[in-house]
Formats: C-alpha cells, structure tokens, sequence
C-alpha cells in the first residue's frame, strides 16, 4: 500500500513540474523576453485569433456598434498580419537594425488606452491563455461554447491586452526601426480597441439591436 501511495505521490510531483514549466513558458511569451523572430512567430497566430472569432460573430450579432468594432478589428489584425509576414521574410538574421540612426524605443507618452481596464501604464497581469497563439484549437475550443457580445468581449479584452504587453516588452529589446514601428502601431491599435471594447461594457451607454442585421 505504502508503494502505491508513493508511486503516486511521485506521478502527482511529475505532473506539477510539468505543469508549472508549461504555464511559466506561456506566461514568458506574453511577458517575458521574445527576439524579433520569435515575437512575430506569436504574435502573428495572435492576431488570427482575433480575425477568426470576430467573423464568427460577425453572423451573430445584431448590435450595429458591434458589427462596426468587429469591421475595424478584421481589418486592421489582417493588415498587420500582413505586414509581420511580410517582415518574417526580411528580417535580418542579427535582428539589428541597418539605420545609422536608432528611432526612439521609449514608450513614455501616456493616453487614455493605457488607462483603459485592464491596461496600464507598464506591464499587467492579464490571463495569458495558451490558446491564444493556437488559432486552430482555439476555433475547436470555441464550438463549445455560446458566442455573444457579451463572450466575445470578455475573451477578447485579456487577449488584447497580451497583444499589449508583448509589445511594451519588444521596445525594451528590439534594435530594429521595423520591430519599434510595428511594437508602438500595435500598442495603440489593440488599446483603441479596448477602448470600444470596454465602452459596450458601460451600464449607461445607449444599446441597440437591429433586425435589419443577419
């Protein structure tokens, strides 16, 4: 009995190592220290997360803000896609930058999207979900679920703000003009739109449902 009890105690041991290494590595891509390679490796499937369920709900929902903020996303995500893409192709094997002239990396001006729950000024704490980065088990994951507003919003706030904190992290690291420029456009792209994201959360907003939307 005694070595079955042991046996098990060591099984459990191994199963939390392995699961701490797991959640610690996650939570490093999100906050911890990424080349440029390695950023837009992540940050890519990221934004795709993003492309993905907002097309899902596009056939959902009949609010008409929703349908607007659901446009922007698709939008600008699948551009920025595009533009990583494109770099990955490009990006020097020393990630240094070939500029005689460094651009400025400090991120110091202060808006209201660093202000906007759950952003702030530095890095935050954010749920760093491994399905983020995952877009196929990501979509496998969501056939489970009811998609709404009200879903959609709460996944995707935290998932912004990841986008978010990946990018202040990168402009610490970064000598590359192109990684400075995509890290600061990502940054505010992904905080506008936490801002309309959490403005639809507001208990005093006007809310409006469309029957002429399908």
């Amino acid at each position: 009995m005694k070595l079955i009890v042991s046996i098990l105690l060591i099984f459990l041991v191994i199963f939390l190592v392995i699961f701490l290494f797991i959640t610690n590595k996650t939570s490093d891509i999100c906050r911890g220290y990424l080349t440029d390679n390695e950023y837009l490796e992540h940050m890519i499937p990221h934004h795709q997360v993003a492309v993905d369920i907002s097309i899902l709900l596009q056939k959902k929902t009949k609010n008409p803000e929703m349908q607007d903020i659901l446009r922007k996303i698709i939008w600008v995500q699948n551009y920025e896609i595009q533009l990583m893409r494109d770099m990955v192709k490009g990006l020097p094997e020393n990630d240094m930058s070939t500029s005689e002239l460094d651009m400025d990396r400090n991120y110091t001006t202060i808006t209201v999207g660093d202000l906007s729950k759950p952003n702030k000024v530095g890095l935050t704490k954010a749920y760093c979900d491994p399905n983020f980065f995952k877009p196929k088990k990501h979509m496998e994951h969501m056939k489970h679920m009811k998609l709404d507003d009200e879903m959609y919003i709460s996944h995707m706030i935290p998932h912004h703000q990841v986008a978010v904190d990946m990018s202040k992290v990168l402009l610490k690291n970064t000598k590359n003009d192109f990684m400075i420029y995509l890290a600061n456009r990502i940054i505010r792209s992904q905080q506008e739109e936490l801002i309309l994201l959490n403005d639809m959360t507001s208990e005093h907003r006007y809310s409006h449902q469309s029957n002429l939307l399908i």
